[in-house]
C-alpha cells in the first residue's frame, strides 16, 4: 500500500470527492466577497451615522445614554460581536483549512456558494432599511429625543428589517463557514437581536401608544405578514 497523500486544497465537499474547479471558485470568491462585504458594511454605517448626526445635531449612537441595564449590556456585547464575527469571516476566507480543524460539516460547495449569495442579499436589505429609515436611525433606544414612527418603504411590511438583515447574514456565514465557531457566536447573536427588537417594541409602545400597536398589527417583526 502506498502512502496516503494529503489533499493539496482544503476540503469543501460533503465527504465525497469534491469538484476541484467549484472548490477553487468558492475559495477565490470568499477572498474577494468577505473583505468587500466587511468594508461596505462599515462604510454604510459610518456614512449613515455622519448623515444622521448632521441632521439631528447629536450622536445617533446612544449606547452610553440607555436607561435599561439589559439594553446597555446587549449593545455592548454587539461591539464585541461584530469584530469577532467579521474578523472570523475574513480569517476563514483566507484560511479555509482552519474550518476543518474546528469541525467542518462538509457541506457541498454549491450549498456554501448559496450562503454567499444570501450574505450579499442581506447587505442589500440592510442598506435598503438604512435608506428608508432616513434621519430616524439610531443605534440604541433614544430615551430623550423625539420619536418618529417609520412606516415607509420596507417598514410598511417589516418592523425590524435591519435585524432581519443581520439574522440572514448570521445564517449565511454559518452556511459559508460551517464550523462550531460560527455556530456558537451566531446563535448567541441571533438570540440577542431578537431580545433587542422586543425591548425596542416595548419602548415604542410606551411612547407612541395605540399608533404603534396598530402598526404592529399590520407588520411582521422580522418578516412580512402573509395574512
Amino acid at each position: 500500500m502506498g502512502a496516503r497523500v494529503a489533499p493539496s486544497t482544503p476540503r469543501c465537499g460533503d465527504g465525497a470527492s469534491p469538484s476541484p474547479p467549484l472548490c477553487g471558485w468558492l475559495f477565490m470568491l470568499l477572498k474577494i466577497a468577505i473583505p468587500l462585504y466587511s468594508l461596505v458594511l462599515f462604510l454604510a454605517v459610518a456614512a449613515k451615522k455622519r448623515m444622521v448626526q448632521k441632521k439631528i445635531g447629536r450622536n445617533p449612537v446612544l449606547i452610553q445614554r440607555s436607561k435599561s441595564a439589559a439594553e446597555t449590556f446587549l449593545q455592548r456585547l454587539a461591539f464585541f460581536f461584530f469584530p469577532l464575527w467579521l474578523g472570523g469571516a475574513n480569517l476563514f476566507a483566507f484560511r479555509p483549512d482552519l474550518t476543518d480543524k474546528i469541525q467542518h460539516l462538509h457541506w457541498a460547495p454549491s450549498v456554501r456558494l448559496t450562503g454567499l449569495v444570501l450574505l450579499i442579499a442581506s447587505w442589500f436589505l440592510f442598506v435598503t432599511a438604512l435608506v428608508h429609515m432616513r434621519e430616524a436611525w439610531r443605534f440604541g433606544i433614544d430615551w430623550e429625543g423625539s420619536i418618529e414612527l417609520v412606516d415607509r418603504g420596507i417598514y410598511r411590511h417589516i418592523r425590524h428589517p435591519i435585524y432581519t438583515s443581520f439574522k440572514l447574514a448570521l445564517i449565511a456565514t454559518l452556511i459559508v463557514f460551517p464550523n462550531f465557531y460560527f455556530l456558537w457566536i451566531n446563535t448567541a447573536a441571533f438570540i440577542g437581536f431578537s431580545m433587542i427588537a422586543l425591548m425596542e417594541e416595548d419602548f415604542l409602545k410606551g411612547r407612541l401608544g395605540k399608533k404603534y400597536e396598530d402598526y404592529m398589527k399590520k407588520t411582521g417583526r422580522f418578516f412580512p405578514k402573509i395574512l
